[in-house]
């Protein structure tokens, strides 16, 4: 269990802390910011960054712990990847939907495995890697609006 609290600091910089509940409750303070194309400060990566980086970096941990169980010859690994996000509609209408188009992902792997072994790290990697998982089944989300005069008004 990962629980976030995130706040709004100055524009759009926000600053959240992550606790693992599951591991002892160990916690990080990461801030974010949005560059100036949409009027941010650039003084932080921006959400959308440590989403990317989080999957990443998630498979390879995955991939690693996958390699070192099966005594795999595995001298290193990298993955490139790309998002690409969609928008559509209108802020001022009301229709505005963001979305994920697609994610492709090419994982580099320095080893003497054979092609048929090296397949199922790659497939096992992403079967264990809970952020893929994440978003490539269907995860329930929620949404709780608490006002300041009020308590939840409203739950999506």
């Amino acid at each position: 269990v990962l629980r976030t609290l995130a706040h709004t600091e100055s524009g759009l910089r926000k600053r959240a802390t992550v606790v693992s509940e599951s591991f002892g409750g160990t916690g990080w303070s990461i801030a974010s910011d949005e560059g100036a194309y949409l009027g941010g400060a650039d003084s932080a990566p921006a959400p959308l960054v440590y989403f990317a980086a989080g999957l990443a970096c998630c498979l390879l941990t995955q991939l690693t712990r996958y390699h070192r169980a099966k005594h795999l010859d595995v001298r290193g690994m990298s993955i490139e990847q790309v998002f690409t996000f969609t928008r559509t509609g209108s802020v001022l209408a009301g229709t505005f939907l963001a979305g994920a188009h697609s994610v492709h992902t090419v994982l580099s792997i320095d080893s003497s495995e054979p092609p048929d072994r090296l397949a199922e790290l790659a497939r096992m990697g992403e079967r264990m890697c809970f952020a893929a998982q994440a978003i490539m089944g269907e995860v329930p989300c929620t949404l709780e609006l608490v006002t300041s005069d009020s308590a939840a008004c409203d739950e999506r």
